[in-house]
């Protein structure tokens, strides 16, 4: 009796540890995003902006990325100035931790995990085409293999289901009640110096993580015309010359860095520099140049 006795106590005190316990993924989740042309070219180092619910993640086409693992789909666009804007999204999905921790650990587990991002996963290497918007789903990913994803054209592709597709020329609603007003030669002097940083203070650049810097530094070696814009959330957007390859952005530079950059980026997009100027004015509210 006094064995049965015990036996029951330790299976009740087992319980209790494993009803704390959690299954756990690291936060991060390494991807690679390749870029291809509509006629199957792969254009390598395309400048990709990687966003969901957490800080945006900047990279290159061809090379690995780590993002935060979420519970929400996570939006891709890659920009190259030669091929325009390729967009897509990874859709989040639960991994094999979020029916460990339900198994194993009851509620709490799911709970922790689900809030941290830790038990959902997006597709490790998926393809963008430039000029296409695609979805990428991991329930179609084999080990070893390019997802290429689907068409979703005809749906939001951005965070806000109020933006519309990356296809669609219209700027999103914010900006169609205040349209952007297209620069002329004349007004190109109103882009002054406002002494916040030296134009090649790449440090001094606010938001950017170390893939975008690089990107600013990329820019830098750009012939004018020539703009860069950058929002809270480290979308970025670099733009020069006067023919945009993706003919749904503005010819102008300073128009097409900041309506590329708002097609991207959830907070609204302001220029830092135009030309050989930084225009950054601290603290200022967003404005359309």
């Amino acid at each position: 009796m006094l064995r049965i006795l015990n036996f029951c106590w330790l299976f009740t005190a087992m319980l209790a540890t494993v009803g704390c316990a959690s299954i756990t993924h690291e936060t991060s989740h390494p991807m690679r995003v390749e870029t291809f042309t509509q006629e199957g070219q792969a254009v390598l180092g395309a400048e990709c902006t990687l966003t969901n619910d957490y800080p945006a993640t900047t990279g290159k086409s061809g090379r690995g990325v780590s993002v935060h693992r979420s519970s929400k789909d996570l939006d891709i666009a890659c920009i190259s100035q030669e091929h325009g804007l390729a967009t897509g999204r990874a859709i989040s999905r639960a991994n094999a931790g979020m029916a460990g921790n339900l198994l194993f650990g009851g509620g709490i587990g799911v709970i922790i995990d689900h809030n941290k991002g830790t038990a959902y996963t997006y597709p490790t290497w998926v393809r963008l085409v430039f000029g296409q918007a695609r979805t990428f789903d991991r329930r179609d990913e084999k080990d070893g293999h390019v997802v290429l994803g689907t068409s979703s054209d005809a749906a939001p592709l951005l965070a806000d289901s109020q933006v519309p597709p990356v296809a669609t020329p219209a700027a999103p609603p914010a900006l169609r009640a205040a349209p952007l007003a297209v620069p002329q030669p004349a007004q190109r002097a109103a882009y002054i110096a406002t002494g916040y940083a030296k134009i090649d203070d790449v440090d001094a650049i606010p938001f950017l993580n170390d893939n975008g810097r690089q990107s600013y530094r990329n820019w830098l070696t750009k012939g004018t015309p020539r703009a860069f814009a950058i929002s809270p959330t480290g979308t970025l957007a670099a733009s020069f010359g006067l023919k945009p390859g993706d003919e749904t952005l503005p010819s102008d530079p300073v128009e097409r860095a900041v309506v590329a950059c708002n097609r991207i980026s959830k907070t609204a997009c302001r220029l830092y520099a135009v030309n050989g100027s930084v225009v950054w004015v601290k603290d200022a509210a967003p404005a359309a140049p």
